[in-house]
């Protein structure tokens, strides 16, 4: 359940049109797909290099202070609780002022690894998340791997799905912008609940 939860509130939040997509649907529309690929990729490896270099230090402090693991999972619950009141109340769509045809190829790899590396939401969402999906006696397992999997191929998906659809997908997600982001809200706030019930039960 709760898997699922994260996967579709996940899904639907990346497809809201934030910097990222835009990103790449400016680079598809301007330089082309084999650019905007660049982007993508790069983009898609930093979001995994965030969520690896988060666990690690998570799973760090909850083997050498196992109370972190209460401490985190207690944060983590309220900063996605912030994160769905964020998302329920935002109107207003992010734009690039960006001239992608004036990039080269390697200022768009760099764009790529900037847009997600030095956003210090990402990695406060990411470090707020993860423990729910960890295991204090074996951090490191299949289900940490699984989580950098699915984080990845969600971001990779939604990415293409702009930067090969054109300014009709940014039309329809910005048309449905409010729903989908009061729908990823609602899920997040959910998962937050679940997260603070693991805590008090």
């Amino acid at each position: 359940m709760d898997w699922m939860l994260f996967t579709t509130s996940f899904f639907l939040a990346a497809l809201s049109p934030g910097l990222n997509m835009i990103m790449a649907l400016t680079v598809g529309l301007s330089a082309g797909y084999k650019k905007a690929f660049l982007f993508i990729l790069t983009s898609t490896v930093s979001l995994a290099a965030i969520v690896f270099l988060s666990g690690v230090g998570i799973g760090f402090l909850i083997t050498k202070f196992p109370i972190f693991f209460t401490i985190l999972k207690i944060f983590g619950a309220f900063y996605l609780f912030f994160i769905a009141y964020k998302m329920f109340t935002t109107t207003k769509l992010q734009t690039t002022n960006i001239d992608a045809s004036l990039l080269s190829t390697k200022a768009i790899v760099f764009q790529g690894f900037v847009s997600a590396f030095g956003d210090p939401i990402i990695w406060g969402f990411m470090i707020s998340l993860l423990p729910k999906f960890m295991d204090i006696n074996d951090p490191f397992n299949g289900t940490f791997a699984a989580f950098i999997i699915i984080i990845a191929c969600i971001e990779f998906v939604a990415t293409n799905i702009y930067a090969i659809g054109g300014s009709g997908v940014k039309r329809f997600f910005s048309a449905n912008f409010k729903i989908i982001n009061k729908i990823s809200a609602t899920m997040f706030g959910l998962l937050g609940v679940w997260m603070l019930f693991e805590v008090i039960k």
